[in-house]
């Protein structure tokens, strides 16, 4: 019984002296393992990426790992490396020596402050010193001007081989694309050769790449090494490229057609390009009044038209953008086109009508249209909508106005009458009137031939009156298509013979229209009815 008892004593101070000293040398073998280099492995590939895996919750997230020469029969000797490692569990090394052996553990310790190292793992590094292989082009870190040639044909990478050796070698060329050469999920292509350049033509602008070249012995497989690897991309710009047309804050003084012009950017291929215009309009506030953008736009020529406001400032430019690549892109500067008041714009229009007419041969009564008036109403026989901006009605009857009516009358959009009555000899109409225009007055005009085609064209028309001329023939199809015409008078034009037009007869019976021809040889509708 006495010898048992000296048995437990003796088993329990065991017990407690070990636990003491795991507490004072923090040794402990737990929660963590090596996954790579595993023990007794031999790398031939550098750089190194350690590997290693901490399963237990309570450990830190700061590990250490530890890097250790063998010394004499193998066994651990002096450190090399200590480095804390903070929330990752791998790290990569490529100072190495050849033909020696390593120790390598990780430490790690736990909210209790106890100590535990991973088992000891060893490994050995190949004995050969690696071929002397080095990239000459590109240069590390260098930029690429993309040029013509790149453009056609790509861009050939080469390098030299420096040892001399007469067994045949392979190389194995690592084109990365995006990612650092140490990210396994790096976008790579591979391409094995023989010679020592290659030329790719699948880089994009402004992408950061890295090329490696590994050399391999074919005779000893095992001989083969990187080269230092490059970093380098093609310069993230397609190019400076400037606007053409229109120049910086020009001033608009009419409602015309603008059309944005640039030039194609150099260094870039046109089939691939692709431009975005942005385009702002602004009121003399300095109010947002439109804001958009025309997409993926492939030629450098696009219509601003529709943002051109009365008063207003439009401010615009360009992004030019691989079409493959649109993160890289150029832009213009900004430009800005400006259009003059709606009241200045009715004036100016009207002083061109004024010119286009020959209005200093008009009567006096009439002659203030060439005057620089600020307000439209100043004219004679204008009637100005101040409210609107508009000049809704125009009197020129007895002006002494002759040959034709200026095709300048369709850029007032808010003319709503027109009367050029007893001007002898103006009878030549322009084939276009603005939509607005309601009633159209030409009497006693000595006008001759047959009715004005052009006339057909003034959809908008209510009244048309062409009283006391001397036109001749008949009622052409073109006035039946005056869907909102209410009154037509053709009276006192001796020379209109035949019936009226079936479509003037379809307007009359259906859509209220009053056909005047008295004075006429002209068949009435109901007549031609009969």
């Amino acid at each position: 019984m006495l010898k048992r008892r000296y048995i437990l004593l003796f088993l329990f101070s065991l017990q407690l002296l070990i636990s003491c000293d795991e507490k004072t040398s923090g040794i402990n073998f737990g929660p963590s393992r090596i996954v790579k280099p595993k023990d007794s492995n031999i790398v031939n590939v550098f750089p190194l990426r350690f590997e290693w895996e901490v399963y237990d919750k309570s450990i830190s997230q700061v590990s250490t790992l530890r890097l250790f020469e063998a010394g004499e029969n193998g066994q651990k000797g002096k450190i090399v490396l200590t480095k804390e490692i903070d929330r990752q569990s791998y790290f990569v090394l490529d100072t190495f020596k050849y033909g020696k052996t390593y120790h390598w553990d990780i430490v790690s310790r736990n909210q209790e402050g106890l100590v535990f190292n991973s088992p000891l793992s060893v490994f050995r590094t190949s004995n050969y010193r690696p071929r002397s292989v080095l990239i000459n082009q590109p240069t590390d870190k260098q930029v690429i001007e993309p040029n013509q040639d790149y453009l056609n044909n790509g861009y050939t990478i080469k390098w030299t081989d420096k040892e001399k050796s007469n067994q045949k070698v392979l190389y194995e060329l690592l084109i990365i694309k995006q990612h650092s050469f140490y990210d396994p999920g790096a976008d790579t292509t591979r391409v094995v050769l023989d010679n020592t350049s290659y030329r790719y033509d699948k880089f994009k602008f402004g992408i950061p790449y890295t090329v490696l070249v590994k050399s391999r012995n074919q005779i000893d497989p095992l001989r083969f090494a990187f080269s230092l690897p490059v970093n380098f991309r093609i310069k993230d710009t397609i190019g400076d490229f400037n606007i053409q047309s229109p120049a910086n804050n020009t001033l608009l003084y009419s409602k015309k057609v603008v059309e944005a012009k640039w030039n194609i950017p150099p260094a870039t291929n046109p089939k691939k390009t692709r431009y975005n215009v942005y385009v702002q309009t602004f009121d003399p506030k300095g109010k947002v009044l439109l804001k958009d953008t025309l997409k993926a736009i492939n030629t450098t020529a696009v219509s601003l038209s529709k943002f051109i406001r009365f008063s207003g400032r439009t401010v615009w430019h360009v992004r030019a953008y691989d079409e493959e690549e649109p993160h890289v892109y150029k832009e213009t500067s900004k430009y800005s086109l400006s259009m003059i008041s709606r009241e200045y714009y009715e004036v100016d229009i009207i002083n061109q009508i004024y010119k286009e007419m020959n209005g200093t041969s008009w009567d006096s009564k009439c002659s203030n249209w060439g005057t620089r008036f600020t307000n439209p109403s100043s004219f004679y026989g204008v009637s100005y909508n101040s409210v609107d901006g508009v000049i809704t009605d125009i009197d020129l009857s007895s002006c002494g106005i002759k040959g034709g009516l200026s095709g300048k009358f369709v850029e007032l959009e808010g003319l709503v009458s027109l009367n050029i009555s007893q001007n002898h000899g103006l009878c030549k109409l322009p084939e276009t009137m603005p939509g607005s225009l309601r009633r159209f007055s030409m009497i006693s005009n000595n006008c001759s031939g047959g009715l004005p085609l052009e006339v057909g064209t003034y959809a908008g028309l209510e009244y048309l009156s062409l009283y006391a001329n001397k036109y001749s023939g008949f009622v052409p199809p073109a006035f039946g298509t005056l869907k909102r015409l209410k009154q037509l008078d053709l009276r006192s034009n001796s020379g209109l013979t035949g019936y009226m037009d079936a479509f003037v007869c379809d307007n009359e019976k259906n859509n209220g229209l009053r056909v005047l021809i008295s004075g006429t040889n002209l068949v009435s509708c109901s007549d031609r009815d009969k």
